[in-house]
């Protein structure tokens, strides 16, 4: 008798569960405590779009705006992709005024709906490094799309019981890490535009030399996000995207979104998931995963420093940023590594240590709370040599990002000076030492500043309305000119703005040029994109002729110069940094032979078509200007195309 009753009782004990659960609810924030704080200090106003259901401040309605246009297009072409065409609720978002250098879905789960959380923009320049501007925030919502979209991909008794209690969970939050991260930067530069990770030299540059480092031979636990050898960018990131790429192209993308369909509609969820890729593919992950670690071997391109590479220092840390004092060839190396906390070394020409500092404090009254080379930019030595300038971004009490600016002694490493709230990134202090130049970020538009380091007073020296990535500025050895990387439709290129305030491009390309430092008052040298790595390169500012200086195997960061004669730079060494030195007599040479160089190795930046050597300008000449974008063109330089951004006269 008691048999016969089980089944009875199924139903009735199936809906008291539904009851329960559609009754639960959690005691605990929506939302981190600095975007509850920007929420309750904004005026918040709400756009409702085909697709998007978006909340913003009100002096970010154009931000908003723009973010929206971009993520329709980005929503639409995910749901088409998706095997399932069911229709779906609209994405809801939030975009904060917040500094949170962050942006995150978060699944409906209970009593909590799915919800899309963004900044106004990003003030770290490690996203410049993976070809997010710190303006492109529409860009970061797309990558943010990926994982909504995933996330809404649910069937089977999953659906019904969503629709019957308003939302219990999504099953596809199961899937490893790696797999939704892999996913979502896969598609980060897939959708509609040439961007984000997908299209970074040093994203590529890591990857690569952590397969070099490896030999190919690579395993599973480099899908964890706790794997230490990819810090600190994490394996279900960057291994992920790039084993979400070979599933892609060898088996098609059509795949990837049948099997988050079967996750989706699964009894079990968090059972079973590598059956589920069994089911789909014919394989196990971990035999997927033996096919890509086969076609990374048989893809492994050993390449060795050329004998004119000299290494400076062989151990620099997994992250580091360098600087240089051109007149005595010192070097600042802000690094950590993952068995060594963050020291800043100044080391003298010929390799002595100078001194070496830890930045962590520890104790209550520090001046800072976090330190670390991912958060550093603009780093810099005074024309004297005698200090060192900086920004790194600190946590204020609500764990939003603030920028400071340091002034460390080069000569004992003591920090004997604080400038707080630089919202932005670093850049260059004046000749005379008395103002420091920066990238401020306000909304979505960046624009340089400069900041009286006595009085405090700021002054505005480019005015870009909207939608402006700028990286961080240098000033010439005369004090007049400064040159700054300007993110556009291409990619990173080179911008010079004149004494009278008149900005000229010196490159035109997109071959993600950036990091400028003056040689002198007439050469840069700055990294370039040759071959899909990046390279340091010299450029001759009157002509805007351009040579190659590097032929490292993976990556450069951080050219600097020391001297005439050379530059010092980080060299991407298997999973860590090295520093490295390279001679420029041979690049200077080839700048000043005649424009028809046999070596190949010399390049005319255009705008924007290539230019020929026989067209190439020669000397200066009165500048025309190009009324479409507010730029100063070159001697014969064709008009420069429509997408730069405006700035209104000086």
């Amino acid at each position: 008798m008691s048999a016969s009753r089980g089944p009875a009782r199924q139903p009735a004990i199936l809906a008291c569960l539904l009851l329960l659960t559609s009754g639960c609810a959690f005691v605990a924030p929506r939302f981190p405590q600095n975007v509850q704080a920007s929420f309750a200090r904004d005026d918040m106003h709400k756009l409702t779009t085909r697709t998007l259901e978006l909340y913003y401040p009100v002096h970010l309605r154009a931000t908003a705006l723009r973010v929206a246009a971009r993520m329709e297009g980005c929503v639409d072409q995910l749901r088409t992709d998706a095997w399932s065409k069911a229709e779906r609720k609209r994405v809801l978002v939030y975009l904060t005024s917040a500094d949170f250098n962050n942006a995150y879905v978060q699944s409906e789960f209970a009593s909590t709906p799915q919800q899309m959380v963004l900044p106004q923009h990003m003030t770290l320049e490690q996203f410049n490094l993976l070809g997010l501007g710190e303006t492109d925030i529409g860009d970061v919502a797309c990558h943010e799309s990926v994982h909504y979209v995933q996330m809404q991909q649910v069937g089977g008794i999953w659906n019904v019981l969503n629709k019957v209690t308003g939302g219990l969970f999504q099953p596809n939050i199961f899937t490893e890490s790696w797999f939704l991260e892999g996913l979502a930067t896969y598609y980060e530069g897939r959708l509609g535009k040439d961007t984000g990770r997908p299209h970074s030299p040093v994203w590529s540059g890591w990857w690569e030399g952590a397969v070099q480092a490896r030999r190919g031979e690579l395993n599973p636990g480099y899908l964890s996000p706790e794997n230490r050898a990819l810090e600190p960018f994490g394996g279900n990131y960057l291994s992920g995207m790039n084993f979400v790429e070979f599933l892609a192209r060898s088996y098609g993308e059509e795949r990837l979104w049948k099997l988050v369909d079967e996750q989706g509609s699964s009894l079990v969820p968090p059972i079973a998931v590598t059956l589920r890729f069994k089911r789909v593919y014919g394989k196990d992950i971990g035999s997927l995963f033996s096919e890509f670690e086969e076609s990374l071997q048989k893809h492994l391109a050993n390449r060795e420093r050329p004998a004119t590479q000299q290494v400076l220092v062989p151990e620099a840390g997994y992250f580091s940023r360098l600087a240089a004092n051109p007149l005595d060839g010192s070097t600042a190396l802000l690094s950590v590594g993952r068995e060594q906390i963050t020291h800043l070394t100044v080391r003298e020409r010929d390799g002595r240590e100078r001194f070496s500092r830890s930045l962590v404090q520890l104790l209550p009254g520090r001046r800072w709370v976090v330190a670390s080379p991912s958060l550093v930019s603009g780093m810099t030595f005074s024309r004297d040599g005698q200090w060192l300038y900086l920004v790194s971004a600190d946590v204020d009490s609500v764990g939003s990002y603030i920028g400071k600016l340091w002034r460390v002694d080069a000569r004992t490493g003591d920090v004997v000076r604080l400038w707080d709230d630089l919202e932005g990134m670093g850049g260059d202090v004046t000749l005379d030492g008395k103002s420091y130049v920066f990238v401020e970020v306000r909304g979505d538009a960046a624009n340089l500043v400069r900041l009286d380091l006595e009085s405090g007073q700021r002054e505005r020296l480019t005015d870009f309305k909207a939608h402006t990535a700028l990286g961080t500025p240098v000033i010439s050895p005369d004090g007049g000119r400064y040159v700054f990387p300007m993110a556009g439709a291409e990619g990173w290129d080179l911008v010079l703005r004149e004494p009278d305030g008149s900005l000229r491009w010196l490159t035109r390309d997109g071959l993600f040029n950036y990091s400028p430092r003056w040689l002198d008052d007439d050469h840069l040298v700055f990294l370039r994109e040759h071959e899909g790595r990046l390279q340091a390169h010299v450029m001759t500012v009157s002509t805007r002729r351009i040579a190659r200086v590097t032929d490292a195997p993976l990556l450069v960061l951080d050219v600097a110069p020391v001297g005439g004669d050379a530059v010092v730079f980080l060299n991407r060494d298997g999973i860590n940094f090295t520093v490295d030195r390279a001679p420029l007599a041979e690049a200077l040479a080839e700048l000043r032979a005649p424009l028809a160089s046999p070596s190949g190795s010399v390049a005319t930046a255009s705008a924007p078509e290539p230019v020929t050597p026989a067209e190439s300008p020669s000397a200066p000449a009165s500048p025309s200007t190009d009324a479409q974008d507010g730029f100063v063109a070159f001697p014969g330089q064709p008009a420069a195309p429509t997408d730069a951004p405006a700035q209104a006269p000086s």
